[in-house]
C-alpha cells in the first residue's frame, strides 16, 4: 500500500510539473563552432498568456555548460528567470545508425537465446533416452521384433537429435560472429551508454496575452572543428591552389540539421586569465639518504598554494605541483569587415582575439562523433618553385613551393593533402605558428633530377704524424636535368664541427659554396639547363689524436 502511495505521489508530482511548464518546440538556427566546443542557438516563436509562464525548452544536449545559458526576445515580456535542468526520465536521442546496430544486436541476442533454450531441450530428451534404454522386464523376454523395433527408434531419434545439435551450433556461430561485428562497429562509433537529455525553463512575465520571439543559446563542449588544406599546383609555373576546409564533428546529443554555421579560430575551454609572476627563491634542500646510498625523501620550504607557487614540503622531488586559478570563458560576438571568398559566399569577421567565418551554405551535423568537411574558402597564392637536395642523406631532389602573403588569409596550422600536376602526392603539415615571411611546402620528389655523392678515393687520405692522426675527405657531387626546363636547385651538405680543441677541422674546397663555419654547413644555389651536368667538389681535413677514434668519420 505504502509503495501505490509513493508511485502515485510521483505521477502526481510529474503531472504538475507538466502542467506548470508548457513544453516549447525549439529549432536550431545557428551553430557557432569553434576549436574545441561551440555555442548553439535555438529560436522559437508561441504566444504566453497574461502573468507568469513557464516555457520549457526539452530534448536538449546534456553536456550543457549552465553558465553558459542565455535567454533573449522580443514581445512585451519580462524574463524573470532562466534554469537548466537534465531529465533522467527522458533518454538522448540515438542517431539511427547506432539505432539499427542496437536494434540488430537485440534481434540476435534473442535469437542465440531461443537456440541455447533448444540445445537444453534436446540435451535433456537424449539423456532422458539414453537413461532408459532396458527394454525387459522381470516376467517377460525381449523378442527380435521388439528388439529390431527398439533399436531403430535409437538409432533414428538419437541421430535426428544429434543433426539439430549441430544445426544449432553451426546457427549460434554464425549469431555470435555477427554480434562480434556489430559490437565493433559500435565501438568504433564510440557509443556511450545511456545518457539524460537537458531542458531550459525559461520563466516569463506579461501583463497580456501577448506573441514572443526567444532565442535562448548555451555552450557544449563536445564538438570542434580542425582545419584541412587541398594544396594544388598545376606546374612550376602556375600559382598554388589553396583550398581551405574545415573537419567539423559533435557528439552533443543534437543532431544538427541544415543549420547556419560559424567557424571560429577562438577556443571558449582555454582560460584567458593571464598567470602572475612571483618572486623566485632558491635555498638549499637537505636530502636524506639510506645506508645504500639511495635518495628516501627531499624536505624543504613550501609557500601557501593560494600564491600558486612550487610546493616542495613532504614530497619526492618528482610530485612537485603548480597551480593556477582557472575563469569561466565568455562568448563574444564582434563585427568586422566582409570579405568575398572564392570557394562560397564566406564572410570573415576578425575579431580582437579571433576569426569568425561566416558559412552561407547549411550544413547537417549528426551527433555522431563523426568528421563532416565543410568548404571555408580557396585562395590562389602567388608562389615560387624551387629545388632542394641533401645528397648526404637523399639523392632525391624535392621541390618547394615558397608562398608569399599566406600570413593575411587567417589560417591555423592543420593537416594538408598535397597534390602536383593533378597528382596525389601525399600528406603534410602546415606549420603556420612560425614568423616567416615565407611559406614553404614540399610537394615531393622529382625523379627527372639526377644527383649522386661519390666519395673521391684520390683525394682522400689519412695518415699519422707526431702524435696526430690527420684525415682527409673528399665528395664530388654531381646534379643532372633531365627535364625540358631549366631548374634552380638549393644542394646542402655539411662538415663536422669541433667542439673539443684537440680536434681540428680544416676547410680545402668547396667550389664557392655558401659556408656557415658556426654550423657547418655548405649550400650552393645552382642554375642548371636541360641535360645540363654540374659538379661540385668538397674536401676539407681533421686533426685529432692518434689515441683517440672519431665515429662516423
Amino acid at each position: 500500500m505504502k509503495n501505490i502511495f509513493t508511485l502515485a505521489l510521483l505521477f502526481a508530482v510529474l503531472f504538475s510539473y507538466a502542467e506548470d511548464n508548457k513544453i516549447t518546440n525549439s529549432e536550431i538556427k545557428e551553430v557557432k563552432i569553434y576549436t574545441t566546443g561551440a555555442v548553439v542557438t535555438r529560436t522559437v516563436k508561441t504566444t504566453v498568456e497574461a502573468g507568469t509562464t513557464s516555457l520549457e525548452f526539452d530534448n536538449l544536449s546534456s553536456s550543457i555548460d549552465k553558465q553558459s545559458v542565455s535567454v533573449t526576445g522580443t514581445g512585451d515580456v519580462t524574463i524573470l528567470s532562466v534554469q537548466y535542468n537534465l531529465n533522467y526520465l527522458n533518454k538522448e536521442k540515438v542517431p539511427v545508425e547506432i539505432q539499427i546496430l542496437k536494434d540488430s544486436l537485440d534481434y540476435f541476442n534473442h535469437e542465440i537465446d531461443k537456440l541455447n533454450d533448444l540445445t537444453e531441450v534436446y540435451t535433456e530428451e537424449e539423456t532422458l533416452i539414453l537413461n532408459n534404454k532396458s527394454i525387459r522386464n522381470a516376467r517377460e523376454g525381449v523378442t527380435a521384433e521388439n528388439l529390431t523395433e527398439m533399436a531403430d527408434f535409437y538409432r533414428k531419434r538419437l541421430s535426428d537429435i544429434k543433426a539439430k545439435l549441430l544445426d544449432i551450433s553451426d546457427k549460434t556461430e554464425k549469431f555470435n560472429a555477427e554480434k562480434d561485428r556489430i559490437n565493433s562497429q559500435l565501438s568504433l562509433l564510440n557509443v556511450e551508454e545511456w545518457k539524460p537529455t537537458g531542458s531550459v525553463i525559461v520563466t516569463l512575465s506579461s501583463n497580456k496575452k501577448t506573441q514572443v520571439y526567444l532565442n535562448i543559446s548555451y555552450l557544449i563542449y563536445e564538438a570542434g572543428w580542425t582545419p584541412l588544406y587541398d594544396v594544388r599546383a598545376k606546374d612550376i609555373s602556375s600559382p598554388i591552389q589553396l583550398n581551405y576546409k574545415a573537419n567539423v564533428y559533435q557528439k552533443s546529443g543534437e543532431d544538427w540539421k541544415n543549420v547556419h554555421i560559424i567557424l571560429s579560430t577562438g577556443n571558449p575551454t582555454i582560460s584567458g586569465v593571464m598567470p602572475n609572476l612571483y618572486s623566485w627563491h632558491l635555498n638549499l634542500i637537505q636530502m636524506d639518504y639510506d645506508r645504500k646510498g639511495g635518495q628516501k625523501m627531499a624536505f624543504g620550504w613550501a609557500k601557501k598554494e593560494d600564491e600558486g607557487e612550487l610546493q616542495l614540503r613532504g614530497a619526492k622531488a618528482a610530485d612537485t605541483k603548480v597551480t593556477m586559478d582557472g575563469q569561466k570563458p565568455k562568448v563574444v560576438n564582434s563585427a568586422a569587415e566582409t570579405v568575398a571568398g572564392v570557394y562560397q559566399s564566406v564572410s570573415v569577421s576578425q575579431n580582437q582575439l579571433s576569426v569568425d567565418f561566416d558559412i552561407s551554405i547549411p550544413y547537417s551535423v549528426p551527433s555522431d562523433g563523426k568528421i563532416y568537411t565543410v568548404d571555408v574558402r580557396q585562395f590562389n597564392m602567388k608562389s615560387d618553385y624551387s629545388y632542394h637536395a641533401i645528397p648526404k642523406l637523399d639523392h632525391d631532389a624535392f621541390l618547394i613551393a615558397h608562398i608569399t602573403g599566406w600570413d593575411t588569409l587567417n589560417l591555423l596550422s592543420g593537416n594538408a593533402n598535397i597534390f602536383f600536376e593533378n597528382s596525389f602526392i601525399g600528406s603534410s603539415y602546415l606549420q603556420l605558428q612560425n614568423t616567416k615571411d615565407t611559406l614553404e611546402i614540399s610537394l615531393g620528389r622529382d625523379k627527372r633530377i639526377v644527383i649522386n655523392r661519390e666519395k673521391q678515393k684520390d683525394y682522400s687520405s689519412s695518415q699519422m704524424i707526431g702524435s696526430n692522426q690527420f684525415k682527409t675527405l673528399s665528395y664530388e657531387i654531381s646534379v643532372r636535368n633531365t627535364k625540358a626546363e631549366s631548374i634552380t636547385i638549393t644542394i646542402e651538405d655539411q662538415i663536422p664541427v669541433s667542439d673539443n680543441k684537440d680536434f681540428t677541422v680544416k676547410m680545402i674546397e668547396y667550389s664557392k659554396a655558401d659556408y656557415n663555419e658556426k654550423t657547418g654547413i655548405i649550400t650552393w644555389k645552382l642554375n642548371v639547363n636541360p641535360s645540363e651536368t654540374q659538379k661540385k667538389k668538397l674536401t676539407y681535413s681533421v686533426k685529432y689524436p692518434k689515441d683517440q677514434e672519431i665515429p662516423n668519420l
